[in-house]
């Protein structure tokens, strides 16, 4: 069988880290790459969320690169309130 390779761009919340999950548990998919985005949480946070993620299903070699810091100007800036201040 042939894996499907995947490249991820998520502001890892438990939404993304659920999908992350499910995703690594796949045999026909393959998680090649996570890009952090600013969303739930900053993107630095995100990153470090993804790379929990990661660890957690043994993934360890896959990259995760820091997205840009903040959303475009006329987005909102998170949402704390919601998802906590670690998304």
């Amino acid at each position: 069988m042939t894996r499907r390779q995947i490249l991820l761009d998520v502001d890892v919340g438990i939404d993304d880290a659920v999908m992350m999950l499910q995703l690594a548990a796949e045999p026909s998919a393959e998680i090649v790459a996570v890009g952090s985005t600013h969303g739930n949480c900053p993107a630095a946070v995100a990153a470090a969320n993804a790379i929990r993620v990661l660890d957690v299903v043994g993934l360890t070699d896959v990259p995760v690169a820091l997205g840009a810091d903040s959303p475009l100007p006329h987005r909102r800036r998170g949402a704390p309130e919601v998802h906590g201040t670690d998304g």
